[in-house]
C-alpha cells in the first residue's frame, strides 16, 4: 500500500501528466470520502451514538494499471523523441567529419602540387 502511495505521489507531481492530474485527483478524493459511518454507544448514556468515520481507500488495480501504462507510454515516447534527436544529431556530425576529411584531401593535394612548383 505504502509503494502505491509512493507511485501516486509521483505520478501526481510529473509534468507529462497534466491531462490525467485532475483526473487521478478525482479518483482519489472519491475513495478517500466512501467512509463508512460506525455508531457506537457510550457506556454513560446508551441512547446517544457516536459517529465514528474511517478513511478507507479502495485500489483499484485496473485504474492503476490503467495509470502506470500511461505513465510508461508517456516516457516512451519521450525517450523515442530524444533517440530521434540523437539520431539527427549524429548524422549531421558524421557529415561534417566526411566535409571535413575531403577539404584535408584537397588542402593536402594542393599543398603537394605547390611544393611540386617550387622545385
Amino acid at each position: 500500500m505504502h509503494h502505491l502511495a509512493l507511485c501516486l505521489l509521483f505520478i501526481l507531481h510529473a509534468p507529462w501528466m497534466v491531462s490525467y492530474k485532475d483526473d487521478l485527483y478525482k479518483l482519489l478524493l472519491v475513495h478517500v470520502m466512501a467512509t463508512p459511518a460506525i455508531p457506537v454507544s457510550t457506556k454513560e448514556n446508551l441512547g446517544d451514538p457516536i459517529d465514528i468515520r474511517m478513511d478507507i481507500i479502495h485500489p483499484e488495480p485496473v485504474a492503476v494499471e490503467q495509470l502506470l501504462g500511461v505513465l510508461i507510454q508517456a516516457e516512451l515516447t519521450a525517450l523515442r523523441f530524444r533517440v530521434d534527436i540523437a539520431e539527427a544529431e549524429n548524422a549531421s556530425l558524421r557529415a561534417r567529419i566526411k566535409t571535413t576529411e575531403v577539404i584535408e584531401k584537397i588542402t593536402c593535394k594542393r599543398e603537394r602540387q605547390a611544393y611540386v612548383e617550387i622545385k
